[in-house]
């Protein structure tokens, strides 16, 4: 499975606070980072899916889609090199910084 990587949280980006207040608490990891084509989100558990966000610097939605597994992987084959953010809706600390080189 490879090893997860240190990802960076951001406290609050003020278009998601409608995403609900019940919360998940699981363990996510998310890797590799730097990513090339794919990115893998894993899930301590999931009981039901999960929605994401994949956004840009600028905080613009690129992707949406549902992780339906533990381990999910999300191709990101087709967006440019740079720095974007996954958001996992109702997810505790659900903002996840990597890059795409």
């Amino acid at each position: 499975m490879g090893s997860s990587s240190d990802v960076s949280c951001l406290n609050c980006i003020p278009e998601w606070d409608d995403w609900g207040i019940d919360e998940l608490d699981v363990q996510i990891s998310i890797y590799p980072n730097p990513i090339t084509t794919s990115l893998n989100v894993h899930f301590s558990e999931l009981k039901e899916a999960v929605n994401f966000k994949i956004l840009n610097s600028i905080g613009k939605t690129i992707i949406e889609g549902e992780l339906i597994n533990q381990l999910n992987s999300i191709d990101l084959s087709t967006i440019s090199p740079g720095v974007y953010f996954i958001k996992l809706k109702d997810v505790k600390l659900g903002v996840f910084r990597f890059v795409k080189e």
